[in-house]
Protein backbone atom coordinates (compact mmCIF):
# COMPACT_ATOMS: atom_id res chain seq x y z
CA UNK A 1 0.00 0.00 0.00
CA UNK A 2 0.81 3.38 -0.41
CA UNK A 3 2.50 5.06 2.93
CA UNK A 4 2.62 8.56 2.19
CA UNK A 5 1.58 11.18 -0.16
CA UNK A 6 3.34 14.46 -1.39
CA UNK A 7 0.70 16.66 -2.62
CA UNK A 8 1.52 20.33 -4.39
CA UNK A 9 -1.43 22.16 -5.11
CA UNK A 10 -0.54 24.18 -8.59
CA UNK A 11 -3.56 25.98 -9.73
CA UNK A 12 -6.13 27.06 -6.67
CA UNK A 13 -8.99 29.17 -8.11
CA UNK A 14 -12.17 27.68 -6.38
CA UNK A 15 -14.08 29.93 -3.87
CA UNK A 16 -13.14 30.05 -0.48
CA UNK A 17 -14.07 26.82 1.36
CA UNK A 18 -14.32 25.14 -1.89
CA UNK A 19 -12.08 22.28 -3.09
CA UNK A 20 -10.07 21.57 0.39
CA UNK A 21 -9.50 18.05 1.95
CA UNK A 22 -10.49 17.03 4.84
CA UNK A 23 -8.47 14.18 6.84
CA UNK A 24 -9.51 11.70 9.81
CA UNK A 25 -6.80 9.95 11.69
CA UNK A 26 -8.00 6.28 11.24
CA UNK A 27 -5.93 5.01 14.75
CA UNK A 28 -7.13 7.54 17.06
CA UNK A 29 -11.06 6.56 15.17
CA UNK A 30 -10.17 2.70 15.65
CA UNK A 31 -9.84 3.74 19.34
CA UNK A 32 -12.96 4.75 19.55
CA UNK A 33 -14.76 1.72 18.87
CA UNK A 34 -15.51 -0.38 21.68
CA UNK A 35 -12.89 -3.33 22.71
CA UNK A 36 -15.62 -5.61 21.29
CA UNK A 37 -16.18 -3.94 17.82
CA UNK A 38 -12.19 -3.23 18.18
CA UNK A 39 -11.87 -7.30 18.32
CA UNK A 40 -14.54 -7.64 15.81
CA UNK A 41 -13.60 -6.00 13.59
CA UNK A 42 -9.69 -7.18 13.61
CA UNK A 43 -10.82 -10.42 12.91
CA UNK A 44 -12.76 -9.30 9.53
CA UNK A 45 -11.85 -9.69 6.58
CA UNK A 46 -13.12 -7.78 3.47
CA UNK A 47 -13.76 -8.56 -0.56
CA UNK A 48 -13.27 -6.32 -3.32
CA UNK A 49 -15.14 -7.04 -6.38
CA UNK A 50 -12.72 -5.13 -8.92
CA UNK A 51 -9.68 -6.53 -10.39
CA UNK A 52 -6.76 -6.18 -7.57
CA UNK A 53 -3.44 -4.22 -8.37
CA UNK A 54 -1.99 -7.21 -10.71
CA UNK A 55 -5.22 -6.85 -12.78
CA UNK A 56 -6.66 -10.13 -11.51
CA UNK A 57 -9.72 -10.23 -8.33
CA UNK A 58 -11.30 -10.12 -6.51
CA UNK A 59 -9.36 -9.24 -3.69
CA UNK A 60 -8.99 -9.41 -0.07
CA UNK A 61 -7.91 -7.31 2.77
CA UNK A 62 -7.70 -6.93 6.30
CA UNK A 63 -10.53 -4.30 7.75
CA UNK A 64 -7.20 -3.42 10.54
CA UNK A 65 -4.14 -3.76 9.79
CA UNK A 66 -0.69 -2.39 11.68
CA UNK A 67 0.56 0.57 10.98
CA UNK A 68 3.78 0.04 8.92
CA UNK A 69 5.96 2.47 10.51
CA UNK A 70 3.84 2.62 14.41
CA UNK A 71 3.16 -0.61 14.50
CA UNK A 72 -0.56 0.65 15.60
CA UNK A 73 -3.55 -0.95 15.07
CA UNK A 74 -4.72 0.97 11.68
CA UNK A 75 -8.60 1.06 10.43
CA UNK A 76 -8.68 0.36 6.43
CA UNK A 77 -11.95 0.24 5.70
CA UNK A 78 -13.81 2.03 3.13
CA UNK A 79 -17.39 3.86 3.49
CA UNK A 80 -18.32 4.82 0.02
CA UNK A 81 -18.09 3.49 -3.02
CA UNK A 82 -15.78 6.47 -4.13
CA UNK A 83 -13.80 5.06 -6.55
CA UNK A 84 -13.85 1.43 -5.53
CA UNK A 85 -16.52 -1.06 -4.98
CA UNK A 86 -17.94 -1.14 -2.20
CA UNK A 87 -15.99 -4.13 0.03
CA UNK A 88 -17.94 -6.69 1.56
CA UNK A 89 -17.12 -8.83 4.42
CA UNK A 90 -16.47 -11.94 3.51
CA UNK A 91 -14.76 -13.55 6.78
CA UNK A 92 -14.34 -13.47 9.91
CA UNK A 93 -11.73 -15.20 12.22
CA UNK A 94 -10.80 -17.09 8.94
CA UNK A 95 -13.94 -18.84 8.92
CA UNK A 96 -17.17 -17.95 6.25
CA UNK A 97 -19.39 -15.38 7.79
CA UNK A 98 -22.54 -15.74 9.14
CA UNK A 99 -25.90 -13.28 8.09
CA UNK A 100 -24.91 -12.06 12.23
CA UNK A 101 -22.07 -10.82 11.65
CA UNK A 102 -22.19 -9.61 8.06
CA UNK A 103 -25.59 -7.32 9.71
CA UNK A 104 -22.98 -6.40 12.78
CA UNK A 105 -20.00 -5.49 9.66
CA UNK A 106 -22.59 -3.31 8.06
CA UNK A 107 -23.72 -1.47 11.41
CA UNK A 108 -20.17 -0.87 12.30
CA UNK A 109 -19.37 0.17 8.73
CA UNK A 110 -22.64 2.71 8.96
CA UNK A 111 -21.36 3.94 12.01
CA UNK A 112 -18.09 4.54 10.84
CA UNK A 113 -19.45 6.67 8.09
CA UNK A 114 -21.61 8.63 9.93
CA UNK A 115 -19.09 9.60 12.19
CA UNK A 116 -16.01 10.60 9.19
CA UNK A 117 -19.59 12.36 7.54
CA UNK A 118 -20.77 14.10 11.24
CA UNK A 119 -18.11 14.58 13.97
CA UNK A 120 -16.36 17.66 12.67
CA UNK A 121 -14.22 17.91 16.17
CA UNK A 122 -12.25 14.51 15.01
CA UNK A 123 -11.23 16.50 11.18
CA UNK A 124 -8.19 18.05 9.93
CA UNK A 125 -8.98 20.25 7.10
CA UNK A 126 -6.04 21.47 4.67
CA UNK A 127 -7.62 25.09 3.09
CA UNK A 128 -5.50 24.54 0.00
CA UNK A 129 -3.61 27.77 -1.14
CA UNK A 130 -2.43 27.54 -4.79
CA UNK A 131 1.47 27.04 -4.03
CA UNK A 132 0.43 24.43 -1.06
CA UNK A 133 2.09 21.25 -0.57
CA UNK A 134 1.53 18.43 2.24
CA UNK A 135 2.80 15.21 2.95
CA UNK A 136 0.11 13.16 4.43
CA UNK A 137 0.17 9.48 5.87
CA UNK A 138 -2.54 7.86 3.16
CA UNK A 139 -2.09 4.01 5.20
CA UNK A 140 -3.39 6.15 8.35
CA UNK A 141 -5.69 8.83 6.91
CA UNK A 142 -9.23 9.34 5.50
CA UNK A 143 -9.19 11.80 3.49
CA UNK A 144 -12.34 13.49 1.42
CA UNK A 145 -12.80 16.54 -0.58
CA UNK A 146 -14.56 19.05 0.81
CA UNK A 147 -17.48 21.12 -0.76
CA UNK A 148 -17.92 21.49 -5.02
CA UNK A 149 -15.83 23.36 -6.85
CA UNK A 150 -15.52 23.22 -10.63
CA UNK A 151 -13.26 20.61 -13.32
CA UNK A 152 -10.26 23.11 -13.75
CA UNK A 153 -10.61 25.27 -10.40
CA UNK A 154 -8.53 22.39 -8.71
CA UNK A 155 -4.56 21.30 -9.99
CA UNK A 156 -2.55 18.99 -8.29
CA UNK A 157 0.31 17.38 -8.62
CA UNK A 158 1.22 14.40 -6.23
CA UNK A 159 3.50 11.21 -5.72
CA UNK A 160 2.52 8.25 -3.96
CA UNK A 161 5.59 6.49 -1.43
CA UNK A 162 5.84 3.19 -0.98
CA UNK A 163 8.26 1.09 0.95
CA UNK A 164 11.49 0.22 -0.31
CA UNK A 165 10.99 -3.13 -0.21
CA UNK A 166 7.02 -3.10 -0.81
CA UNK A 167 5.50 -5.89 0.34
CA UNK A 168 1.62 -6.04 -0.36
CA UNK A 169 0.49 -7.62 3.21
CA UNK A 170 -2.46 -5.76 2.94
CA UNK A 171 -3.76 -7.87 0.70
CA UNK A 172 -4.30 -11.21 1.50
CA UNK A 173 -4.89 -14.60 0.48
CA UNK A 174 -8.27 -15.95 0.23
CA UNK A 175 -8.62 -17.34 3.04
CA UNK A 176 -12.27 -19.91 2.67
CA UNK A 177 -10.20 -21.59 0.25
Amino acid sequence: PILAGVWNMTKFTAQNGHGNTRFVDSVELFKSFSDDDQDFLTKSTVIWRKPSPSGEGPYYTKVVDSHPLSGSPTLRLETDQGCYLFPELYAWNGESVTEEQKTRFKALQAQLKNTLNTAEDIRYVQEWQEGDILIVDLFRMYHAVMCWFSYGERMFTGMGIRPKNYDNSMYTEDVLK
